[in-house]
């Protein structure tokens, strides 16, 4: 039983190493899943306010002008 059980965790060794390698979490769960994370991507939202509020505010829309005569599409 251990032997059925062992090849799993020795086929995923290369991915895990990667995984470290690149910083990233690995969390083992039930029958030899594992759950690869990034946790750069905590940082997303808050980095992405960030630079949001350091550009410049958008041009305003131009203003929409009433539109003259009849507007409406005839398709056949």
């Amino acid at each position: 039983m251990k032997r059925a059980l062992a090849w799993p965790s020795r086929r995923l060794d290369a991915q895990d190493a990667h995984a470290y390698n690149r910083g990233w979490t690995i969390t083992t769960g039930r029958f030899g899943s594992r759950i690869y994370r990034d946790p750069r991507w905590d940082h997303v939202e808050e980095l992405r306010t960030e630079g949001l509020r350091n550009q410049p505010a958008a041009d305003p829309q131009p203003a929409l002008t009433e539109a003259r005569g009849d507007a409406r599409v005839v398709v056949r």
